[in-house]
Protein backbone atom coordinates (compact mmCIF):
# COMPACT_ATOMS: atom_id res chain seq x y z
CA UNK A 1 0.00 0.00 0.00
CA UNK A 2 2.50 2.36 1.17
CA UNK A 3 4.66 1.75 -2.82
CA UNK A 4 1.14 2.69 -4.16
CA UNK A 5 0.98 5.88 -2.34
CA UNK A 6 4.63 6.40 -3.62
CA UNK A 7 3.96 5.70 -7.29
CA UNK A 8 0.93 8.00 -7.28
CA UNK A 9 2.68 10.78 -5.35
CA UNK A 10 5.50 10.53 -8.14
CA UNK A 11 2.76 10.42 -10.88
CA UNK A 12 1.42 13.21 -9.30
CA UNK A 13 4.22 15.23 -9.28
CA UNK A 14 4.96 14.57 -12.99
CA UNK A 15 1.50 15.73 -13.70
CA UNK A 16 2.23 18.97 -11.63
CA UNK A 17 5.97 19.61 -13.34
CA UNK A 18 4.70 19.06 -16.95
CA UNK A 19 1.75 21.59 -16.65
CA UNK A 20 3.53 24.01 -14.78
CA UNK A 21 6.60 23.71 -17.47
CA UNK A 22 3.86 24.40 -20.52
CA UNK A 23 2.44 27.28 -18.73
CA UNK A 24 5.73 28.74 -17.73
CA UNK A 25 7.30 28.20 -21.38
CA UNK A 26 5.45 26.79 -23.85
CA UNK A 27 2.09 28.84 -23.15
CA UNK A 28 3.23 32.90 -24.60
CA UNK A 29 1.57 33.27 -27.80
CA UNK A 30 2.50 36.40 -29.84
CA UNK A 31 -0.79 37.68 -31.29
CA UNK A 32 0.33 38.82 -34.14
CA UNK A 33 1.78 35.45 -35.36
CA UNK A 34 -1.91 34.26 -33.38
CA UNK A 35 -4.31 36.70 -34.88
CA UNK A 36 -7.24 34.20 -33.49
CA UNK A 37 -6.39 35.43 -29.86
CA UNK A 38 -7.25 39.16 -30.70
CA UNK A 39 -10.93 38.16 -30.16
CA UNK A 40 -10.28 37.18 -26.36
CA UNK A 41 -9.21 41.14 -26.05
CA UNK A 42 -11.95 43.17 -25.14
CA UNK A 43 -13.79 40.25 -23.45
CA UNK A 44 -12.04 41.40 -20.47
CA UNK A 45 -10.85 45.09 -18.66
CA UNK A 46 -9.73 46.16 -14.90
CA UNK A 47 -13.44 46.26 -14.02
CA UNK A 48 -14.12 42.81 -15.92
CA UNK A 49 -11.34 41.14 -14.78
CA UNK A 50 -12.61 37.52 -16.10
CA UNK A 51 -15.04 36.01 -18.32
CA UNK A 52 -16.13 32.47 -18.75
CA UNK A 53 -15.70 31.72 -22.20
CA UNK A 54 -18.03 28.44 -22.97
CA UNK A 55 -16.44 25.70 -24.70
CA UNK A 56 -19.10 25.83 -27.66
CA UNK A 57 -18.63 29.53 -28.38
CA UNK A 58 -18.58 29.92 -31.91
CA UNK A 59 -17.03 33.19 -32.21
CA UNK A 60 -14.32 32.17 -30.24
CA UNK A 61 -13.49 28.80 -31.38
CA UNK A 62 -10.43 29.30 -33.20
CA UNK A 63 -8.72 30.92 -30.08
CA UNK A 64 -9.89 28.41 -28.08
CA UNK A 65 -8.83 25.39 -30.28
CA UNK A 66 -5.77 26.54 -30.35
CA UNK A 67 -5.38 26.68 -26.59
CA UNK A 68 -7.25 23.50 -26.28
CA UNK A 69 -4.78 21.84 -28.81
CA UNK A 70 -1.67 23.06 -27.09
CA UNK A 71 -2.82 21.77 -23.78
CA UNK A 72 -3.90 18.45 -25.35
CA UNK A 73 -0.16 17.83 -26.62
CA UNK A 74 1.30 18.43 -23.41
CA UNK A 75 -1.31 16.52 -21.31
CA UNK A 76 -0.66 13.41 -24.18
CA UNK A 77 2.86 14.01 -23.70
CA UNK A 78 2.44 13.09 -19.90
CA UNK A 79 0.21 10.41 -20.59
CA UNK A 80 2.96 8.48 -22.36
CA UNK A 81 5.44 9.18 -20.16
CA UNK A 82 3.22 8.15 -17.60
CA UNK A 83 2.25 4.93 -18.94
CA UNK A 84 5.94 4.39 -20.47
CA UNK A 85 7.44 4.60 -16.73
CA UNK A 86 4.29 2.45 -15.08
CA UNK A 87 3.88 0.31 -17.74
CA UNK A 88 3.13 -2.68 -15.17
CA UNK A 89 0.02 -0.50 -13.77
CA UNK A 90 -0.97 0.86 -16.97
CA UNK A 91 -1.48 -2.51 -19.36
CA UNK A 92 -4.20 -1.77 -20.93
CA UNK A 93 -5.08 1.66 -20.21
CA UNK A 94 -4.07 5.24 -20.00
CA UNK A 95 -3.20 6.97 -16.65
CA UNK A 96 -5.24 9.95 -17.22
CA UNK A 97 -8.17 11.27 -18.83
CA UNK A 98 -8.85 14.34 -21.16
CA UNK A 99 -12.89 14.76 -20.85
CA UNK A 100 -13.51 17.39 -23.36
CA UNK A 101 -17.11 17.46 -22.27
CA UNK A 102 -16.05 18.81 -19.63
CA UNK A 103 -13.67 21.90 -20.70
CA UNK A 104 -13.42 25.21 -18.96
CA UNK A 105 -12.31 28.52 -20.32
CA UNK A 106 -11.44 31.63 -17.89
CA UNK A 107 -10.01 34.47 -19.32
CA UNK A 108 -8.74 37.27 -16.82
CA UNK A 109 -7.37 40.52 -17.25
CA UNK A 110 -3.98 41.11 -16.68
CA UNK A 111 -2.65 45.07 -16.46
CA UNK A 112 0.30 44.63 -17.91
CA UNK A 113 1.30 48.63 -17.09
CA UNK A 114 1.69 46.88 -13.05
CA UNK A 115 3.58 44.63 -14.40
CA UNK A 116 6.38 46.89 -16.04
Amino acid sequence: MQNNMAILTKIASTVSKGINDYENNGNLKDSNAYPQLNYFYGLVSETKPSVEIPASSSEHSMGLNMIKHGLKSVFDNINRQIKDDYSNYYVNTMPLTFEEDKDKFMLNYINLNKIA
